[in-house]
């Protein structure tokens, strides 16, 4: 349940639970920026600039990590880079993005929630009422919108994104997932009831330029920090899987944040990058 500003309900009751609960999310880092980011020590200023380089080249990113990692709060740090007279589109089960409150947006976002709807159903199978994700896509394909920006993809929405992806508008989504290449295994598998394994990796291959992993991070006082601890590109494959990721920036032992490793190696994305005026020659591993 979606309460004042930026809280959101989860609660239980008998006979569902022994006891009631009730859990408030409480969404602090609303009117985000990177740069902000970089001062909370999630990624290094370097870093920084090749995502800002990525969304005013209209990239297509996922950003992959488990509940509580900072994926929302990365999103909307990368959607204040978005052109502020650009029109943007969320999607998302339940509203937590809040994007209409940055300060740099001069045109309002869009935003489309899915909907249950009331449990009977019509005469075609469907939910009477129900406001689905895969809906929502499809409806945001036809707004005119110039980036989709999905809270989570779960399901069968897959297959809408995918359209998205082809216009080539910037599009962004988070999924749940260990790794830059789990996320990808992972929405390939999303995609298998309709589609063939083969066709979903190919079109993701195609379709998807970066994968961010984030991840909670212990910190040596027993904090903990969420940390961007990969940012990896992904290519068509050479061999059956259709599909492969290789990472630009990686965290190792010792390291603070994700270093740079490697320069993209798709032709399309680096001259993309550059137009930007962002030099590629400071991924050329070591760089700080």
């Amino acid at each position: 349940m979606d309460l004042m500003g930026s809280v959101r309900l989860a609660a239980t009751a008998r006979p569902v639970s022994t006891r009631p609960t009730a859990v408030f999310r409480i969404h602090r880092l609303v009117n985000i920026t990177l740069e902000q980011l970089v001062d909370n020590g999630t990624l290094s200023p370097l870093a920084a600039e090749f995502l800002t380089a990525l969304v005013q080249a209209g990239k297509t990113i996922v950003i992959s990590g488990f509940g509580g990692d900072g994926k929302t709060t990365l999103m909307r740090a990368l959607a204040e880079k978005i052109g502020p007279l650009e029109q943007i589109v969320t999607i998302e089960k339940e509203r937590e993005l809040h994007l209409d409150r940055l300060d740099s947006r001069l045109v309002p976002p869009i935003e489309l929630q899915a909907r249950p709807g009331s449990g009977e159903r019509a005469a075609d199978g469907s939910t009477i009422g129900e406001y689905t994700l895969t809906m929502a896509m499809e409806k945001a394909l036809r707004l005119n919108s110039a980036r989709i920006l999905v809270g989570e993809v779960r399901g069968s929405e897959i297959g809408a994104m995918i359209s998205a992806m082809q216009t080539g508008a910037g599009t962004y989504c988070t999924v749940h997932a260990y790794s830059g290449e789990e996320a990808v295994r992972r929405l390939v598998g999303l995609g298998m009831n309709e589609f063939s394994e083969t066709y979903m990796a190919r079109q993701l291959g195609y379709h998807i330029d970066v994968v961010v992993q984030m991840r909670k991070v212990p910190q040596p006082d027993g904090s903990v920090k969420r940390k961007i601890i990969s940012i990896s590109e992904v290519l068509p494959g050479d061999t059956d899987k259709g599909i492969s990721v290789a990472d630009l920036f990686r965290m190792g032992p010792g390291d603070e944040n994700a270093v740079p490793v490697a320069p993209p190696v798709d032709n399309r994305l680096r001259n993309d990058l550059e137009r930007t005026g962002f030099d590629l020659l400071r991924l050329a591993g070591g760089a700080r």
